[in-house]
């Protein structure tokens, strides 16, 4: 089975406001993340919070995902994945992690991402657009070990560069994979992009 891990821990120091809580297709940009995995049919979901858990869980359900914090975000991505791995059910064969400030991925990435994780059991599958790798990404169980061995300073990219991985580059149309929204600018294209639409 996979499980699905949301990165939600950011301070949004350049948005001025957590990211999680921003506006999108008429819910939030949290919402639009746990909705693509849904569609997809990933339905055990791990949110986690850190500069701003408080204000996200006071404002955000939370239906069936499972709501974590991670007490250093301070330490970037790397120390939330590990927040999240750590307390992964144990019957997961594979997580797929989804960064909350992506929210235009489609349900049809995880599913091509999944797919190929399926037919290469012990990869990390990874999207890329144009030639660019992004985000989602799913990492096979047995190369989470490895995210615990990884340098604070080196992050994720020490995992999926390591010897002994098999990454598989999972090429996709959608722009959206390598396009995070950082900044109230981006917000702005965005939002205005949905009503042109």
């Amino acid at each position: 089975m996979i499980c699905g891990i949301i990165l939600a821990a950011g301070a949004s120091s350049r948005m001025g406001r957590p990211k999680a809580l921003l506006e999108y297709r008429g819910g939030t940009f949290l919402d639009a993340v746990c909705s693509a995995m849904h569609g997809a049919g990933v339905h055990s979901i791990t949110v986690v919070m850190g500069a701003h858990a408080a204000e996200i869980r006071g404002k955000w359900p939370g239906r069936h995902t499972h709501a974590l914090v991670n007490p250093h975000p301070e330490q970037g991505q790397l120390s939330s994945l590990k927040t999240a791995l750590r307390n992964m059910p144990v019957y997961a064969g594979a997580a797929v992690m989804a960064l909350v400030d992506q929210p235009e991925v489609s349900s049809a990435v995880y599913e091509k991402l999944i797919d190929a994780w399926r037919q290469n059991p012990g990869c990390i599958a990874i999207p890329r657009h144009r030639g660019k790798r992004g985000h989602p990404i799913i990492l096979d169980a047995r190369v989470w070990p490895l995210c615990f061995e990884a340098p604070p300073d080196k992050g994720l990219h020490w995992v999926t560069h390591h010897g002994s991985v098999s990454v598989i580059d999972v090429d996709v149309d959608e722009e959206s994979v390598i396009r995070d929204i950082d900044t109230p600018e981006q917000y702005a294209v965005l939002t205005r992009s949905r009503h042109d639409e």
